[in-house]
């Protein structure tokens, strides 16, 4: 038994990012933000979900919500800036505006990560910090997380659910 459990942490940290694939996402975060502050200034962008968590898979995709004061969600609005400064191309970004939580869904050109950009939406920061906090609690949580994430990943291949946040199939 005492070998299933190296066998299994060897896994996880096999699976876990590098500190320079962790910097490279970092970057794109940064250059992502920077986008959206220069758009709107007062807005603020945070990173919540795996990434926050630290429990993201070399495929997992980064997830943002862009707190602000809009009348409408300016999706449409992001794209276009996305697109006028180079961040991704038009084949790689696709508006979700009729989901029940609308987001802007992208590859980022230099790196290809996928970053899905939501508005207001605070429960995601929420329950990244809870789950923070779940992890300081107990150690061994991120290695169960990351083997389950695994696991589901490879029994849903080939089929393009979005995560259960709430966003609609494609």
């Amino acid at each position: 038994m005492p070998r299933l459990h190296e066998e299994i942490n060897d896994f996880y940290e096999y699976m876990s990012p590098t500190p320079e694939e962790h910097a490279m996402r970092k970057a794109v975060v940064k250059n992502i933000e920077a986008v959206i502050l220069e758009m709107w200034p007062s807005a603020r962008v945070d990173v919540f979900g795996s990434f926050r968590t630290g429990l993201y898979l070399p495929t997992s995709d980064i997830d943002l919500v862009v707190i602000g004061d809009w009348t409408e969600t300016p999706l449409r609005t992001l794209e276009d800036g996305l697109l006028q400064r180079g961040v991704c191309d038009k084949d790689n970004i696709k508006v979700l505006d009729r989901a029940t939580v609308p987001i802007v869904k992208l590859t980022e050109k230099s790196s290809g990560v996928k970053i899905d950009i939501s508005f207001n939406m605070n429960n995601g920061l929420r329950s990244a910090e809870l789950i923070k906090e779940f992890k300081a609690k107990f150690p061994a949580l991120g290695n169960r997380v990351v083997r389950s994430r695994l696991y589901w990943a490879d029994c849903v291949v080939g089929y393009t659910r979005e995560s259960d946040s709430g966003r609609q199939q494609q």
